[in-house]
């Protein structure tokens, strides 16, 4: 069906060195080398602990990585914001796309992490822990801490990680081979694998999986944020609601 045929991706063709991923990972680890550097100097004039300190500078990884790729690759490239999806005009049309995407895609993922969770409880295997920040939201008891961590899976990280892995590294692959479904598929198992927890690999590609084809049949990297901020809020309010927080 040609609703299933990756449509974005142009015809194979060499890497310009403005455009190369070696640029774009130098300008990426200034970045977080300059927010490790910030979080260090607030954390010590306002005698915060290593928790405080892990939040703010997990925000800031993420607002710095996001900031460094998508700035150098608008300051780089000829409308380098528009061509990555990520300018204005896109924002609209993101909306009904990240609706119909994530309506389709959420109960698939849960299937697959329901069986998952089968899996492991037959093979006696210790169920995994959470994601990190959601260990930190049920420590301590400042608001502006609680809020931040929100912000961060809610708003930073998808912002980060989209640019990252659908913005950039798919579209690296995608023109360098030629193929819009390897590109997908590699894509999701290094932003699946990049997660850390072995449980929740299928899940993610799945999830990674349906992000890879919506930014390639649309070009609209807003869309592919959205759906991925719409399923961190799942995830949130499901782990909040399981520790009878909600």
């Amino acid at each position: 069906l040609g609703v299933f045929r990756p449509i974005r991706a142009p015809a194979r063709r060499r890497w310009s060195q403005v455009e190369s991923p070696f640029l774009l990972l130098m300008v990426l680890a200034l970045g977080l080398g300059i927010s490790t550097v910030i979080v260090g100097m607030i954390g010590k004039a306002m005698h915060w602990g290593k928790s405080e300190r892990m939040v703010l500078g997990g925000a800031l990884f993420y607002l710095t990585g996001f900031i460094s790729l998508a700035g150098l690759n608008a300051a780089l490239r000829p409308e380098g914001t528009r061509r990555l999806g990520l300018d204005a005009s896109h924002l609209a049309p993101a909306v009904p796309w990240s609706l119909l995407a994530i309506c389709v895609t959420l109960p698939v993922i849960y299937a697959v992490g329901f069986f998952v969770t089968l899996a492991i409880n037959a093979l006696g295997w210790p169920q995994p822990d959470p994601h990190q920040i959601l260990k930190e939201l049920l420590q301590g008891n400042s608001v502006w801490r609680a809020r931040l961590l929100v912000l961060m899976a809610v708003g930073l990280a998808p912002l980060f990680e989209e640019t990252l892995f659908r913005g950039l590294l798919q579209t690296f692959i995608s023109r360098m081979t030629g193929r819009p479904w390897a590109a997908i598929l590699l894509t999701a198992v290094a932003f699946a694998s990049v997660h850390g927890v072995l449980a929740f690999v299928l899940p993610l590609m799945v999830l990674a999986i349906a992000l890879g084809w919506l930014y390639e049949r649309t070009g609209n990297l807003w869309a592919t944020i959205l759906v991925h901020g719409l399923f961190n809020s799942f995830q949130v309010l499901v782990f909040l609601k399981m520790q009878g927080h909600g």
